[in-house]
């Protein structure tokens, strides 16, 4: 929905204060008329003149049995569920001609409570931020303020929806050239709490997780190929946790210095015919403290359809492990914010860290409102001398001879009611591997794992 909103500001004229002056009420009047034109105006080309709001009300439930894998508590692995609401309310201005801003103001909780957090503050700035296009040069956009971004298919940077979002308090510089092709200059840190550095556990949220980076993105052959080549640096230093070779299995305490993690890759897309194809590359190098970064990660992925309405695709993702936690050179690839949740397994139990996965998807556009997708994954580590490593960065101590992390079966339906509101309804069935059934005893056995959830959206 759009209000338009118009300010003006409003004169008070005495008669009495005209008779003891002595002037003529017209000369007065004149004056003040005289001096409002000449003040900035709230309208037209180069002020505010509107703004538009919008509204996004989300609810969702969820219920998972066991809640987690665990070899140290048996209370950890009772069934769990929740209800979380989240509500965001969108304002957009086009300042001016070159001029956009955006703020977006974010309350999530759980069903029954004031915040996630307990009893702060049931509301916060989401994203705030404005856009500068043809900035000093033709086709260069400035971008500065807090901004949730996303990249590629968002296996190394994800604004992650699924939660509350992620966002970085950033400069971005955009530069767009040819037809359809782009250059992206970011510095960020990222928001309080949505660091989700993976391989890392017991972390302290800070304001010193710093990301830099480039991206480009070009189309190649017709628009048919695209090419994205990107380089970045993630740094920490003010870091508190465990990573890679120092976990349990190679315990130094908890501050071990900075973080400099660099990442080069590309993304390559096309089309033959009906069949699409992808192929991501990644490798990084850097330092966690002492110790040395060397890992690499590629995805392969294809997709053909079968009939109207309906496809079939394969993707195969491997993440190198590291098969030594004492030499100081730490193997184990980590995509800096990934969105692990939609691409390794709904459950959320395996990532691009330590692994290597099959996943073999089939979607139906039954109807115009009603669409399905069935998801079914085979996930094995890389390096049985490496840790498990689970989509949200926590890690597992499951250095065993046994490799197979385990199978997963995903079910997704979506149902679009109408323009505003859509319902999802999401089942998934993570079938237990040698490598985590190594793990348990008969004290911490825990089965397979069901996890299931509904959610409406409503967008006004």
């Amino acid at each position: 929905m759009a209000f338009m909103l118009s300010c003006a500001t409003p004169f008070v004229f005495s008669p009495m204060e005209a008779e003891e002056k002595k002037e003529p009420l017209n000369s007065e009047l004149l004056k003040r008329i005289e001096a409002l034109e000449e003040r900035p105006t709230t309208s037209g080309g180069n002020a505010l003149n509107n703004i538009e709001f919008s509204v996004e009300m989300r609810g969702r439930h969820e219920y998972r049995k066991p809640e987690t894998y665990s070899t140290t508590s048996g209370s950890l692995r009772h069934s769990d569920d929740f209800t979380q609401l989240r509500n965001r309310l969108n304002a957009f201005s086009k300042v001016s001609n070159d001029i956009d801003a955006f703020l977006q103001i974010q309350s999530l909780h759980l069903a029954g409570a004031k915040t996630l957090g307990g009893d702060s503050a049931d509301a916060d700035i989401q994203q705030a931020y404005f856009t500068a296009n043809d900035f000093f040069v033709d086709d260069l956009e400035l971008l500065l303020g807090r901004h949730s971004m996303k990249y590629g298919d968002q296996r190394l940077v994800s604004d992650l929806q699924w939660g509350a979002g992620r966002a970085w308090d950033m400069l971005r510089l955009k530069y767009r050239w040819g037809e359809g092709n782009w250059s992206d200059f970011v510095a960020s840190t990222v928001v309080d709490g949505n660091t989700n550095l993976t391989t890392t556990a017991n972390a302290t949220p800070n304001s010193d997780n710093e990301l830099y980076m480039s991206w480009n993105h070009i189309k190649l052959a017709g628009n048919k190929h695209t090419l994205d080549f990107y380089g970045m640096l993630q740094h920490d230093g003010d870091h508190n946790g465990y990573s890679g070779e120092i976990t349990s299995r190679h315990p130094i305490g908890n501050n071990i210095g900075n973080l400099n993690r660099y990442t080069v890759g590309f993304l390559y897309k096309g089309a033959i015919e009906k069949l699409n194809y992808s192929l991501e590359c990644d490798w990084q190098w850097g330092n966690f403290g002492s110790d040395e970064i060397d890992s690499y990660a590629y995805i392969a992925s294809v997709n053909y359809p079968i009939f109207e309405g309906q496809t079939l695709g394969t993707t195969y993702s491997k993440g190198s492990g590291d098969k030594d936690g004492t030499d100081g050179d730490n193997k184990t690839f980590t995509a800096p914010y990934p969105f692990g949740h939609a691409l390794y397994g709904f459950s959320d139990l395996m990532s691009l860290s330590n692994s290597e996965i099959w996943q073999f998807t089939y979607t139906n556009a039954i109807t115009e409102k009603i669409s399905l997708r069935l998801d079914y994954l085979i996930g094995k580590q890389h390096n049985d001398e490496d840790s498990w490593y689970t989509a949200g960065g926590a890690f597992r101590n499951a250095s065993n001879s046994k490799k197979q992390i385990g199978e997963e079966i995903d079910v997704t339906m979506k149902y679009k009611y109408n323009k505003n509101l859509n319902f999802q309804l999401g089942y998934s069935h993570f079938m237990q591997g040698a490598m985590i059934r190594a793990t348990e005893t008969s004290s911490t056995r825990t089965g397979d794992q069901d996890w299931f959830y509904i959610q409406s959206v409503l967008k006004f």
